[in-house]
């Protein structure tokens, strides 16, 4: 079995070395008095902690290390809960209740993160890839005697990858609208990127019910993003 290291044994020859130093220098430096007081005070701890049996070993208990580590999980657990209250949640973005002007959502929002987006977008994925792609969520919104409207909100790695997807969207189609920091009205869609975010609206037609729609939910995300910074 190995000796405890907070034996009295130890601690003379501490004090042995200090001698034996001080008799070659004639005194000893004031490193040395500083070292061997943190060593003494580090020793004198460690013998009275109390001791737990590992295998052939004794090692002193560690309540203050246990007590740290329990710190810093409960400060990870903090960041985790204020994730879901909204302010890191994609989901938090989507129109409320009070924004939908009588529709419906079709079905609970799908959610993709990664290459998980090759589910949601068939063809043109790569785009995203490319420029910094961190994950994104889709809703189809009803009302009675309507075809859905789509919403997607993606969310890129920072404000330059949703530019740059935005350029390649809204290439040579649509017209300039007033929405986040760039818009594209293309009569029955709608795109625009912000902040971090780039998104899509998109109808089943042009007709002026559908557009002003479109154009409200639209807004709302617009204003839910806003509302993150």
């Amino acid at each position: 079995m190995l000796k405890n290291p907070s034996s009295p044994r130890l601690l003379k020859k501490v004090q042995m070395s200090r001698d034996f130093a001080g008799r070659r220098a004639g005194y000893p430096s004031a490193g040395w008095v500083q070292a061997r007081g943190v060593l003494t005070r580090t020793l004198q701890l460690r013998a009275s902690a109390p001791t737990r049996q590992m295998g052939l070993f004794q090692q002193p208990a560690r309540p203050v290390a246990s007590l740290l580590v329990s710190v810093l999980l409960l400060a990870l657990s903090g960041t985790l809960f204020a994730a879901e209250d909204g302010k890191g949640d994609l989901l938090a973005l989507l129109p409320r209740a009070s924004d939908l002007a009588g529709w419906q959502p079709e079905a609970p929002p799908h959610q993709v993160v990664g290459e998980g987006l090759f589910s949601l977008i068939n063809g043109g994925a790569e785009i995203f890839l490319k420029a910094g792609f961190s994950r994104a969520v889709s809703q189809a919104y009803i009302q009675a005697g309507q075809q859905p409207i789509q919403l997607e909100i993606y969310e890129m790695t920072g404000p330059e990858a949703a530019r740059a997807v935005f350029g390649q969207k809204a290439k040579g189609n649509g017209q300039p609208v007033t929405l986040g920091v760039q818009g594209v009205d293309g009569e029955y869609y709608l795109i625009f990127w912000q902040d971090r975010f780039f998104v899509t609206v998109t109808g089943p037609d042009a007709t002026p019910e559908i557009r002003a729609v479109m154009m409200h939910l639209s807004r709302a995300i617009e204003a839910r993003i806003a509302e993150r910074r």
